[in-house]
């Protein structure tokens, strides 16, 4: 277990830290002005840094072995997994038909296919 879970945490900060945050800067990740970002880890997932904070808890989790750990990890995934469905209207009033064809072609966390 400590094994995933270290193999989870060190995931989470590759994606969140090392890629989108590095690639794209703290401007238009935070809602700032600009356009649609699609490449790198956006091109994969619309939710990158929420998946990677999710898979970062996970981790925890498993590393700490703990039942209060785990319930702890579960609520701070829920708002993760909620923000998305409150962002999208925003997005697609921002972005339009090109946010409507992103959402077509690319999952909101991950796609099992």
């Amino acid at each position: 277990m400590v094994t995933v879970g270290s193999s989870a945490a060190v995931s989470f900060d590759r994606i969140v830290f090392r890629s989108a945050a590095s690639r794209l800067g703290v401007a238009p990740t935070s809602g700032d002005e600009g356009a649609l970002v699609r490449r790198g880890p956006y091109g994969f997932s619309r939710n990158p840094q929420y998946l990677g904070f999710i898979i970062g808890l996970i981790g925890w989790a498993l590393m700490a072995n703990s039942a209060l750990t785990v319930i702890a990890s579960f609520v701070g995934i829920i708002p993760l997994v909620l923000v998305p469905f409150a962002e999208e209207p925003w997005l697609l009033a921002r972005h339009g038909a090109a946010y409507d064809e992103y959402k077509q072609t690319v999952p909101r966390f991950i796609s099992f296919k």
